[in-house]
């Protein structure tokens, strides 16, 4: 990526300050979605000159392409003839099943015989459309068929592949060819004009990237606005851009007028005009950091500071937050209390080494309360300084209860940093504070250490210790509940089932409740009473009918979950889906950014009504992206919609069903178990990216994957398969059958999923724990064992509202 580095002096600021100028970002800020701003960066600073012209190549990161994320283009159409032989890939193809049809085109590509200038381009295709623009490369770079037709839709598919793989001196030449060679009227020649632009631009040719935009604009009719936009953006004659504004009606394009403006200004030196357009484009860190590039002297730098500072405090959800938050940093050193104003803010917006950085500060200068001694601890924390962070915590001596809290979490960071004096310090924050709940916190954590250290018996002494230390905090129902698991586990039933029933009375609006309901009727069961046990479980039932235990309950009962009410169709509105439309045709044309407003408006269009919300929803869903469907659902779920059958089907998605459902019965798998744990994994969403580099819909490592590839012998393996539905869906139901072939139940099986199978083989030593249901009360990780609950009642689900 193209950057500038520039130092500015600016009056007030004791050192000069690196203007890192992120080129592609602040070139682009136009069509930056607010929900991904580009402005949470490190210090982004204003530098007039030629080097802030164009938008650079993508800055390289961890996760999908940009042609992967949110809407994807339509399933490609094969609109050429194909032999017999090519017709099963084609059909996969235009299914959206791109990894099947290259699967079926390998043996024949690997074939002299069999190998034509169809199975090239159909093999192309599909890779281009699974993402694999280095296999696109492979294939067609230098291949000539024998037809105008296939080379000109070759060409196309190796002008993209190029502009993905960071080749854009090539694509331009290729996309000359075509708009040349191309009929003025075709599809080709609008395609390659569009992609003629995306290669002038990539290479910082404004002026002919614009030009290349506006002359494609007219093909594409209210998707060209967004390549108006796009001129527009890269001209630099203020009279010929606003004759481009001015042409665009898309009311999402001519929003982003005033930005595009504010930045060509910015570009031709025009500063205090810049200032001026970005305040009223909305953006006022930017106009600020132009302004302290301005500023003559110290009182005009204290003037922009002043008016940052009260941003920050006002408007702690804008989206230049945390620009403007640098932006003030770089004043530093800073009074104590401003630092403090900083610290809190940031903390509460959970930027934790901003947080930190500033309390540390502004502690030191003598400024902050224990509260702030608190919050400091816990930034350093979650930025994994444990040593620090145990010192801030052990500093605090406030109240009783926030002191308790502060002893509890040191004592957690030096278990998380290994740093030693964890039980010591535990046993202390029960002896000092008795009476606090985090002195219950401590209660659980030691009884949760002996568990691990084998010693189940003082586990159980330590719990019911602290019940009675201090039986009116509200986790002693926890700890009450955890001492009776652990005797379920000894087979000690009556004292199991004399401890869950007090608890049952003592703590009726306990959390643990229909747990403890629940788990009683299992001891009353076992010492023979089933009166007693269903009882209890019909109860437990009543107090929670839709989660876990009510699942367990039914179970136990032998009671079939209630039938789902159809409730009103819901149809999307013909505006909503013409939105989705447009977005498929600008992921065709690789305007990956467009694609992300226009769903970012249709999102902020839904507003918190519930019908336009459940409207968006199943648009969404129809258009093959059920994780957005699920997270406007979920919505309207909260502001009251009626839970029916197709609230339901929004909350409970899936894609690729009849996949899933192949692959699951081909593995012997319970296709429900499948969706279950895909909806909790990554909610459907087939671009999802976990921080440990996990990926798809069943988010599996690219280590995992290649070593599945090798074993199905793939004929060829890229990482960014993971990102293909039917990829995902064929290795997760792999590696999930090769789990519960080593594990058995699906418990541990979820469990070993989520945590990894040498903690599930030190979890099964517990006593009692290989009942399969005892074991997931009895996994210390919270997470884990919140995740074998949540996948097991969205299996409930599925197979009641999918008939599996």
């Amino acid at each position: 990526m193209f950057i500038i580095l520039v130092a500015f002096n600016i009056p007030g600021i004791r050192h000069p300050i690196p203007g890192i100028l992120y080129a592609r970002h602040l070139a682009c800020i136009y069509i930056t979605p607010m929900r991904q701003s580009p402005l949470s960066l490190p210090l982004v600073l204003v530098a007039l000159g030629a080097g802030l012209l164009a938008c650079q190549q993508p800055e390289s990161r961890e996760g999908p392409p940009d042609r992967l994320l949110g809407v994807r283009p339509p399933a490609t159409a094969v609109d050429f003839p194909l032999p017999p032989e090519l017709i099963p890939a084609g059909e996969a193809l235009e299914r959206g099943l791109a990894w099947r049809a290259t699967l079926e085109l390998a043996p024949i590509l690997a074939d002299h015989a069999t190998r034509s200038d169809e199975a090239v381009l159909l093999a192309a295709q599909a890779a281009d459309a699974w993402g694999g623009s280095s296999e696109v490369m492979d294939l067609l770079t230098g291949y000539q068929f024998d037809t105008d037709a296939l080379q000109a839709e070759a060409r196309l598919l190796l002008i993209r592949a190029e502009l993905e793989d960071g080749e854009p001196e090539r694509a331009l030449i290729l996309a000359q060819t075509t708009v040349r060679n191309a009929d003025p009227g075709s599809r080709q020649h609008a395609v390659a004009l569009v992609q003629q632009g995306l290669a002038h631009q990539a290479l910082g040719n404004d002026r002919s990237a614009a030009d290349a935009f506006e002359r494609a604009a007219p093909a594409w009719g209210a998707t060209g606005d967004w390549l108006l936009l796009r001129a527009a953006a890269l001209t630099a004659e203020s009279d010929a851009r606003q004759t481009l504004l001015d042409k665009i009606n898309h009311p999402l394009a001519r929003q982003r007028g005033g930005l595009i403006n504010a930045r060509a200004l910015l570009r031709q030196g025009d500063s205090a005009q810049a200032t001026s357009a970005y305040l009223d484009a909305g953006w006022p860190a930017m106009a600020w950091a132009i302004s302290l590039r301005l500023a003559a002297d110290s009182a005009d730098s204290a003037a922009a500071k002043r008016a940052l500072i009260e941003f920050v405090q006002h408007q702690p959800q804008h989206v230049e937050f945390s620009f403007a938050v640098e932006l003030i940093t770089a004043f530093r050193p800073l009074p104590a209390e401003e630092e403090l104003i900083i610290a809190r803010l940031a903390y509460a917006r959970r930027l934790y080494a901003a947080a930190q950085a500033a309390y540390k500060r502004a502690l030191a200068g003598g400024l902050g309360n224990d509260r702030d001694r608190f919050h400091y601890g816990k930034s350093l924390a979650s930025l994994r300084f444990f040593r620090p962070a145990a010192r801030a915590f052990a500093r605090v001596s406030g109240t009783p209860n926030l002191t308790a809290q502060a002893r509890f979490e040191e004592a957690m960071v030096r278990l998380q940093g290994r740093l030693g004096g964890t039980r010591k310090r535990l046993r202390a924050l029960e002896r000092e504070f008795p009476d606090q709940p985090a002195a219950m916190e401590a209660t659980l954590l030691l009884a949760d250490l002996a568990s691990d250290a084998r010693n189940e018996r003082e586990a159980r002494r330590i719990l019911l210790s602290g019940v009675t230390r201090a039986p009116q905090v509200h986790l002693a129902a926890l700890a009450r509940y955890r001492a009776a698991l652990i005797a379920i586990g000894f087979n000690e039933m009556t004292a199991a089932a004399a401890e869950l029933d007090t608890l049952v009375l003592r703590y009726p609006e306990a959390r643990v409740l229909p747990a403890a309901l629940y788990w009683s009727g299992r001891a009353w069961s076992r010492l023979g009473d089933e009166d007693a046990a269903q009882v209890r479980w019909r109860v437990s039932l009543s107090r929670d009918a839709t989660g876990y235990y009510a699942g367990l309950s039914r179970s136990r009962l032998n009671v079939a979950a209630p039938i789902v009410p159809d409730g009103p169709e819901v149809l999307a509105r013909a505006n909503i889906d013409s939105a989705i439309g447009r977005m498929e045709v600008l992921a065709e044309l690789g305007l990956h950014a467009e694609v992300r407003l226009e769903e970012a408006g249709l999102i902020r269009q839904a507003g918190d009504t519930v019908d336009r919300l459940l409207q968006t929803a199943v648009a969404f869903r129809r258009h093959g992206e059920p994780a957005q469907a699920l997270r406007l659902a979920t919505r309207a779920l909260a502001l009251g919609a009626e839970r029916n059958h197709t609230l339901l089907t929004l909350l409970y998605p899936v894609l690729r069903p009849e996949a899933l459902r192949s692959l699951a019965h081909e593995r012997d798998l319970d296709p429900a178990l499948v969706a279950g744990l895909i909806r909790q994994e990554s909610n459907f969403d087939p671009s999802a990216t976990s921080r440990a580099g996990a990926r798809g819909l069943m988010q599996i490592l690219p280590g995992t994957g290649s070593q599945i590839a090798r074993r199905e012998r793939y004929p060829l393996w890229d990482p960014v398969l993971l990102y293909q539905p039917d990829v995902s869906l064929e290795m997760g139901t792999i590696h999930l059958a090769n789990l519960i072939n080593s594990y058995g139940h699906p418990n541990f099986v979820l469990a070993a999923y989520n945590a990894g199978g040498s903690r599930v083989r030190r979890w099964r030593r517990r006593a009692g724990v290989e009942d399969p249901e005892l074991f997931v009360e009895r996994i210390p990780y919270r997470e884990t064992r919140d995740y074998v609950k949540i996948v097991q009642t969205n299996r409930d689900v599925y197979a009641v509202l999918y008939g599996w």
